[in-house]
């Protein structure tokens, strides 16, 4: 009888050799001499030193190698993609850059939870469209939507720049000629998506790139029509969470008709958001920037915006009030359509005088796939003050001036600890619970300028009750009649750090995962070990987690930058602390900023705790 070979020990470089051959993130063959290579090198036998030397020779991405020392490798696989980074967590799912299996090109892959097969095979329909598209430099096309891993993906090509959010979010609003040349080209691909049967349908700021060479791209075209079926039909491929997440972050720009029949996409509505999104480039904030979910729905419906040219008095008569017909209430009332908006700037544009704008040459297709992870800023002349980035793609509340699903729109920190300007994604908050009255900011100041003091004291946090379902009575008759089930217990994370921090500084945050009677052992136990620590906020994870299952928490936070933005953890029913560290750069603005919690159950959205930190004003 043969002998069977003895399997590696976990942890040594033999095992990290099985763990990624045989979830075929690399071949035995191609990987085989990078081992060589590291054993000649004198690298040692354990698995951290192979993982580093193979991210050093770029045969594994840090996230790649992070998976595959976890055990997690086989993860990276997702049917014909492999998985190489996230790139953050969308309205819809997590967003992860990946690389084909058989052509080796690079797409942005948006995973979702399961639920219905058959109305992925609908989705197929949205591919078909865009595959009899002809092309066009703004489209990013949708190229693939399929089921594997337990888990619905969407897929698109990989595109390159900084969005339109993180644009005006860090240097202000666009001059007027540049702003006319962004969404001449927006219009110009939009009026032929539409004559091709294809509405976006969550047309806003973060949802539009600017590539380094000034070209807009349009991301998630095909999503608003894989929506409307989803909600059309009791099949549908979407979660209930997804369906709601996506359709609160698209509040800031969506058409009133839409808001109150979300089946009703239409080019009109595409007109309503393209109006909104000018606005926001040219006066520097959304026209509808505070209030709570439904506060917005109902201006949408009946409230007019502050008048742009009141808020930009460089903006010529013509193009206020372009803007404002495509904002109209009545879909009827705007312009015919796309291409009537098309010809009206390209008709305005050429009265605009030369240096009224930051011209920039019409930029040919662009054709290459390298990462955009660094893109610079593409304006080039900045004499204004610099606004920060923000990092989350949560629709932060009221501070933002920018998309709210990707105020975090800028750059979700990667597990490397690199900031990126890719932004597909993080998740929009859910809608706010009655609680108690939180300070009302004042009105967006560059970072540096004069204005009031920053409040210095933050509401008192408030803990929420635990969901109902995990009622103690439940619990009792779950164990008796459930009894062979593995134990599941109802998980708090609770949020601990100094409540204020100085522009230029480091803090540590402090996540417990704990049940909600270790609560007060947990508060005892984060001061023991940071004194300056005080508890920012408290949720619960929606459903119940089985002891020995994994529980992913990201956080991410708005004028900051994350270290290490994701963290894991086996749940075994006893409190665990993740630490994450958190910069705030010199010219982040004063005030109070925004920071969200995700935890990830399974690989699916569980629960979201929103905090605030206090900024305080710069020292000279």
């Amino acid at each position: 009888m043969p002998v069977q070979p003895a399997t590696p020990a976990p942890g040594t470089a033999d095992w990290l050799v099985q763990e990624l051959t045989s979830a075929r993130v690399a071949e035995a063959v191609q990987l085989r001499p990078y081992v060589q290579e590291f054993r000649a090198s004198g690298g040692g036998a354990v698995a951290p030193a192979l993982a580093e030397f193979l991210v050093r020779t770029g045969l594994l991405t840090p996230f790649q190698a992070d998976r595959a020392l976890t055990g997690q490798a086989g993860k990276l696989v997702l049917g014909p993609y492999l998985l190489s980074e996230i790139l953050g967590t969308g309205n819809l799912g997590t967003v992860f850059q990946a690389v084909g299996r058989s052509d080796r090109l690079r797409y942005a892959v948006k995973v979702l939870p399961l639920r219905s097969l058959w109305n992925v095979h609908l989705a197929k329909n949205q591919v078909r469209v865009f595959a009899e598209l002809p092309p066009h430099p703004a489209v990013v096309p949708f190229v693939d939507v399929g089921t594997a891993g337990g888990s619905h993906y969407l897929a698109w090509q990989f595109a390159e720049g900084v969005t339109l959010a993180a644009t005006v979010a860090r240097s202000g609003r666009l001059a007027v000629g540049e702003a006319v040349r962004v969404l001449t080209h927006v219009a110009d691909c939009l009026a032929l998506c539409h004559a091709h049967g294809i509405v976006h349908g969550l047309l806003k700021p973060s949802n539009v790139l600017l590539g380094a060479d000034g070209q807009p791209r349009i991301l998630d075209l095909g999503v608003g029509a894989i929506l409307s079926e989803n909600i059309a039909d009791d099949e549908s491929m979407l979660d209930t969470i997804s369906t709601a997440n996506a359709a609160l972050g698209m509040l800031d720009c969506c058409a009133p008709e839409t808001l109150t029949d979300p089946t009703r996409r239409t080019p009109a509505g595409d007109v309503y958001s393209l109006g909104c999104v000018g606005y926001y480039l040219l006066t520097g904030a959304l026209p509808f920037p505070g209030g709570t979910a439904v506060e917005k729905v109902i201006a949408h419906q009946t409230a007019e915006p502050t008048p742009p040219d009141r808020l930009n008095p460089e903006l010529p008569g013509w193009l206020g009030d372009l803007i404002r017909a495509m904002m109209r209430k009545d879909p009827a009332a705007r312009p015919g359509g796309m291409a009537d908006v098309l010809a009206a700037l390209k008709a305005g544009a050429g009265a605009l005088p030369v240096a009224g704008g930051r011209p920039r040459p019409v930029p040919s297709p662009a054709t290459s796939q390298t990462p955009m992870l660094t893109a610079p800023d593409p304006r080039p002349d900045p004499p204004r003050p610099v606004k920060p980035k923000s990092l989350i793609d949560f629709d932060l509340p009221d501070e933002q001036v920018t998309d709210p699903g990707f105020v975090l729109d800028d750059a979700p920190s990667g597990t490397t600890g690199e900031p990126t300007d890719y932004n597909l994604a993080l998740p929009d908050p859910p809608p706010r619970v009655p609680g108690p009255p939180r300070p009302v900011p004042g009105p967006f100041r560059p970072a540096g300028s004069p204005g009031p003091a920053a409040p210095a004291v933050s509401p008192p946090v408030v803990i929420p009750p635990p969901p109902r379902a995990s009622t103690s009575l439940l619990r009792r008759l779950k164990k008796k009649v459930m009894f062979w089930l593995p134990p599941t217990d109802v998980v708090q994370l609770s949020v601990f750090g100094p409540p204020s921090v100085a522009p230029g500084a480091n803090i540590l945050l402090q996540v417990f995962a704990h049940t909600p009677g270790a609560f007060e052992s947990v508060r005892t136990l984060s001061r023991a070990f940071h004194q300056d620590g005080e508890l920012l906020a408290a949720g619960f994870v929606t459903l119940e987690v089985v002891r020995g299952g994994e529980l992913g928490l990201h956080l991410a936070v708005a004028n900051a930058r994350v270290g290490r933005s994701l963290h894991q953890l086996n749940w075994l029913g006893q409190p665990q602390p993740r630490s994450f560290e958190v910069h705030v750069p010199w010219e982040s603005p004063v005030g109070q900023t925004v920071g969200i919690l995700s935890a990830g159950l399974d690989g699916l959205l569980a629960g979201r705790v929103e905090f605030r930190i206090l900024i305080l004003p710069r020292r000279a």
